[in-house]
């Protein structure tokens, strides 16, 4: 899973730009993959802009967002900012081409369960022994999107934000009015198919 090459306005703009994000709809993971399908988008950037931000921008098929995408041919760029993240992997692809989504989900996940899995990284010597003391914080998410040749995973805060561009750079409106449904977008991760940290340490809800 690698970066892209970014239009110059949308770098300027997302990583430049961070007033933007006051324009932002604010929504979860789970809500947005109620909404939308990932499937066959293009995993197209990723970076931190600052600290406790991590902001990806995944070109949106418009073929299986026809209404989210405002009907355009050209398919948009989605902008989604991820506040505290606590733990990210991933796996990187070595051709660019590989970077076509093929799944993406998220889930809630016990908090109790993250700090168990992190005394148990320590232990095994996998999480360095000085990893930071967190807050208690009431609710945080698991998601997970699946590229035919990698895979990014994230544990982080409830609260996302998200801006969606066309490709010429337009500002378009956030419509969660026309819910998508679609074989390809799980809201919630299913147990015969788990991610790469539920294949190292069995969660419980």
């Amino acid at each position: 899973m690698q970066n892209g090459t970014l239009p110059k306005w949308l770098t300027e703009t997302l990583i430049n730009g961070i007033s933007i994000w006051n324009k932002a709809a604010s929504t979860s993971f789970p809500h947005l993959l109620q909404q939308i399908t990932l499937h066959d988008s293009i995993w197209s950037y990723a970076f931190i802009p600052e600290v406790d931000r991590l902001v990806l921008i995944i070109q949106l098929d418009s073929h299986w967002n026809k209404d989210f995408c405002h009907q355009l041919d050209d398919w948009p760029y989605l902008a989604i900012e991820i506040t505290e993240p606590l733990n990210t992997s991933y796996i990187v692809a070595a051709d660019p081409v590989t970077n076509i989504i093929s799944k993406a989900a998220s889930e809630s996940v016990a908090y109790s369960n993250f700090t168990e899995w992190i005394s148990a990284g320590k232990s095994l010597g996998i999480i360095p022994t000085n990893y930071p003391q967190l807050p208690q914080y009431s609710v945080i998410h698991r998601t997970e999107i699946e590229t035919i040749g990698g895979y990014f995973s994230c544990i982080h805060q409830e609260a996302i934000r998200i801006l969606l561009y066309s490709s010429g750079g337009e500002s378009l409106a956030i419509n969660f009015s026309h819910r998508k449904s679609s074989p390809y977008n799980p809201a919630v991760l299913k147990q015969k198919e788990p991610g790469i940290l539920s294949r190292l340490f069995h969660w419980k809800k």
